[in-house]
């Protein structure tokens, strides 16, 4: 079963941000060269391109597939396959900004499990309360933190 990602325009304000950025501090400097070629041009290019590309794949490309026995979670080239019975706690109400997370809108949720290297990881997947019931039916030993709408 696959659930939707949940996408708001703050995160796509950001990855716009992030690419004018990223692009600006490649190909600006080579404007103020006087002595720079077409094939130094073509490689500042060519590196912005792609790392243009990388970005709007791991902001676009996100995925939360339920499976035999664990949760998959991919973000562009970034995978995460965390077994049920490994998830110990869900939050509504995670710090966005911090830790591992492979999500497109500040309304997410965090999940916490055994085996990740920080110890937990925030999506946000549409439309939540059922993404959280279908977890709870393949582990019911999973805690549910209440949901608090103010600190969203």
């Amino acid at each position: 079963m696959k659930f939707k990602v949940k996408r708001d325009s703050f995160y796509k304000r950001l990855l716009t941000i992030m690419l004018v950025f990223v692009n600006s501090i490649l190909i600006v400097p080579i404007l103020f060269f006087e002595d720079t070629n077409v094939q130094d041009v073509l490689i500042v290019i060519g590196i912005a391109v792609v790392i243009s590309v990388f970005l709007v794949w791991i902001m676009m490309d996100i995925t939360y597939e339920f499976r035999q026995d664990h949760l998959y979670v991919r973000g562009g080239p970034v995978k995460s396959l965390i077994k049920y019975e490994d998830i110990t706690r869900i939050s509504f109400h995670p710090n966005i900004w911090f830790g591992y997370r492979i999500m497109s809108a500040r309304d997410a949720i965090e999940i916490h499990y055994k085996t990740g290297v920080l110890g937990s990881i925030k999506i946000s997947p549409e439309p939540q309360q059922l993404f959280v019931d279908e977890l709870k039916k393949r582990n019911p030993e999973i805690k549910v933190d209440p949901f608090r709408k103010e600190e969203l």
